[in-house]
């Protein structure tokens, strides 16, 4: 079982860092297979930052952070062998930290942080766009 998923089990909390393009090789470095008691901040050369509600560090690196409580744990149907791979885990956030330096005007400036995600196999996609869209009124 992956360390992300027996960890969140064992203490029923987790922190969820958003991923960026300033920490890409750090984001892909993560994957690696290490053992147990390999600390992976150390590893990838990144800084805890203590969280407010939870026992679990955040990535310091990172703009955003959601500090979270296991609400559930569901097993997904595979044909794998590897059945302790299939599990989604479904969280509370009960704490935020969001750099400072990306709010202006009382708004978060997401664009400016360069978010990053995996598309899938070795493709990833940077948020370098938006665009607004007004909430449709009921009866309109």
């Amino acid at each position: 079982m992956k360390d992300s998923i027996a960890n969140i089990l064992a203490t029923k909390e987790f922190v969820v860092s958003l991923a960026t393009k300033k920490l890409i090789q750090q984001v892909v470095q993560s994957s690696i297979d290490a053992p147990n008691n390999v600390d992976e901040f150390i590893l990838m050369k990144l800084k805890k930052r203590k969280s407010r509600m939870v026992k679990p560090p955040s990535v310091a690196e990172s703009p955003v952070s959601l500090e979270c409580r296991l609400l559930k744990k569901i097993d997904l149907k595979t044909t794998s062998t590897n059945k302790n791979q299939n599990k989604m885990i479904i969280g509370e956030v009960v704490g935020i930290h969001i750099d400072d330096k990306f709010i202006k005007n009382n708004k978060i400036n997401s664009l400016a942080m360069r978010a990053i995600s995996r598309m899938g196999y070795t493709e990833y996609s940077e948020v370098d766009s938006r665009f607004l869209m007004e909430r449709p009124k009921w009866g309109c």
